[in-house]
């Protein structure tokens, strides 16, 4: 029985130093190799994250912190952020009607906001024809693809546990990018010698994060019974604030 045990750990252990061995060859050697972690550890988490819309709604919030910093082109992580985006999306569209054998529109408001879609996709012609590449195309089609998130989030939300877990991973999301605002605010200012160089220096990175994070603080606050919970809800909610404004 031991030897059998260890013929079947054998197999495991190549496996591990085999990575290994790839993950220091490709941050060595490689210009991008300082991509080739965090690959591989998408990849071997891949089939954990599919397993359930919850998790792979999870990766999908908390992967858009890469976007703080803006760039000119498409950098390398929107490509993976959005091969992941689409790929999980096209896999619950399969999963759900193919499987599950249930319907992806359940209301008269899903009809429009696939539509939406849809428009934004017929848009390729005129983006080539105006001159912009197919790649400044995808990286605004990115930003609308988050609305199809509504179809598995749908799904995560029926059940409690679910629920809980979005709205801890979204509140921890709206935290972090509030206290980078606020860190990148204090170095900015510390460097001015003149008032309107302090107002100039003012750049509320991931606004857009903030909004819905008001939104669901405020939901939260009118339709909690437990008031003591409700007054909880005040600190987020004034650090989301103090951030946007700074």
């Amino acid at each position: 029985m031991e030897s059998s045990g260890r013929k079947m750990t054998l197999p495991w252990r190549s496996v591990g130093i085999g990575l290994s061995l790839l993950v220091i060859v490709a941050v060595s050697l490689v210009p991008a190799g300082a991509y080739v972690p965090p690959v591989l550890a998408a990849l071997l988490l891949l089939p954990w994250t599919f397993a359930r819309p919850v998790r792979a709604m999870s990766v999908v919030i908390l992967g858009n912190l890469m976007f703080l910093s803006t760039t000119e082109g498409i950098s390398l992580p929107e490509i993976f952020f959005g091969t992941y985006l689409f790929g999980y999306l096209a896999f619950w569209a399969w999963k759900r009607v193919f499987l599950e054998r249930a319907p992806i529109i359940e209301h008269v408001s899903d009809y429009y906001l696939l539509a939406f879609f849809v428009i934004c996709v017929a848009t390729l012609p005129i983006t080539v024809f105006n001159g912009q590449t197919v790649l400044w195309w995808f990286r605004e089609l990115l930003t609308f693809s988050h609305l199809l998130m509504y179809f598995p989030l749908r799904d995560s939300m029926r059940e409690r546990k679910g629920m809980i877990t979005l709205l801890v991973v979204l509140l921890g999301t709206f935290g972090l990018v509030a206290i980078y605002n606020l860190v990148t605010y204090r170095a900015a200012s510390a460097a001015v010698s003149y008032f309107w160089e302090l107002t100039a220096s003012r750049q509320a990175v991931g606004d857009n994060f903030f909004f819905p994070g008001v939104v669901v603080l405020i939901s939260l606050w009118v339709h909690l019974h437990n008031r003591k919970a409700a007054w909880m809800l005040l600190p987020p909610l004034a650090l989301i604030a103090l951030a946007l404004a700074l």
